[in-house]
C-alpha cells in the first residue's frame, strides 16, 4: 500500500506529460521508489513523512513482498511452526494504513477544491487520531 501511495502521489504531483506517456507505453515508472519519495516530499507539504516511513519500513516491506525471512520468522517459536501474531506489530501496521488513508483522503479533498468541508474534515481527523492513536504524535 505504501509503494502504491508513493507512486500515485508522484504521478499526481511530479510526473511530466512525457513521463506519463512513457509509463503508459512501457508500463514502468522512470524513477525508483526512493527517488519518487524525494520528489514528492519536495513538491508537497509532507516534509520527510514518506522518507521517515520508508527508513523504518523498507527492509521489512521488501522481505514480506519478496518472500523473505520476515514471513518465515514470524511463524516459528523455538522449533515449532505457530500462528501467534504480534499484537503490537499488527497495531503498528494498522496505524500505518490509517495514516496512508488519511493522507489519501486529504489528497482527494485537495483535488476536489472543496474547502467548505474543512471543519468536518478536522472533526473526522480529530476523532480518528483520538480513537486509534491514543495521543501518539505523528
Amino acid at each position: 500500500m505504501y509503494e502504491c501511495f508513493v507512486r500515485a502521489a508522484w504521478f499526481q504531483h511530479c510526473a511530466t506529460i512525457k513521463e506519463i506517456e512513457r509509463i503508459k507505453i512501457k508500463d514502468e515508472f522512470p524513477l525508483n521508489l526512493r527517488k519518487m519519495v524525494v520528489e514528492v516530499e519536495a513538491k508537497t507539504n509532507w516534509p520527510k513523512a514518506l522518507s521517515s516511513m520508508m527508513k523504518y519500513l523498507i527492509k521489512n516491506m521488501h522481505s514480506y513482498t519478496h518472500g523473505g525471512v520476515q514471513l518465515v520468522a514470524r511463524r516459528f517459536s523455538e522449533n515449532n511452526m505457530v500462528h501467534e501474531p504480534d499484537v503490537e506489530e499488527v497495531n503498528s501496521l494498522f496505524r500505518l494504513l490509517l495514516i496512508i488513508a488519511l493522507v489519501s483522503f486529504t489528497e482527494i479533498l485537495m483535488i476536489s477544491g472543496n474547502e467548505s468541508k474543512d471543519d468536518d474534515v478536522q472533526s473526522i481527523y480529530s476523532m480518528i487520531i483520538k480513537e486509534h492513536f491514543d495521543g501518539i504524535l505523528l
